[in-house]
């Protein structure tokens, strides 16, 4: 939310009628810009578990499920008890303690599908 102050702040600011002003406003734009491109760029965060046996991405969590999950599409799916993850789709009797969308593709121009 403090990202979209300063870009308000930014925006609704007077144009600057002097050298010094412009140079100001100037500067406070390229410092947003480079606080948004910096707060878009997501590192990859993926690491071993202690015994080596999975990949996880430590930023994507589980969600726990509640009335407001989707039923009857497909999804990734676990009983936190037992600790094995599926996909499948969940219905309402189920014994599913979390769910997390599955991944999708970044379109990359020049690739086939």
């Amino acid at each position: 939310m403090m990202m979209n102050n300063a870009i308000k702040n930014l925006l609704t600011r007077e144009l600057p009628y002097d050298t010094i002003y412009m140079y100001r406003w100037i500067t406070d734009a390229k410092q947003v810009l480079k606080q948004l491109c910096e707060s878009a760029i997501e590192p990859l965060e993926y690491k071993l578990t202690a015994d080596r046996s999975t990949i996880v991405a430590p930023s994507i969590k589980w969600k726990l499920i509640d009335t407001d999950t989707p039923i009857g599409v497909k999804m990734l799916l676990i009983n936190k008890a037992n600790g094995v993850a599926s996909i499948g789709a969940r219905r309402a009797q189920d014994d599913w303690t979390h769910w997390c969308s599955l991944p999708t593709f970044d379109e990359v121009k020049g690739e086939t599908k």
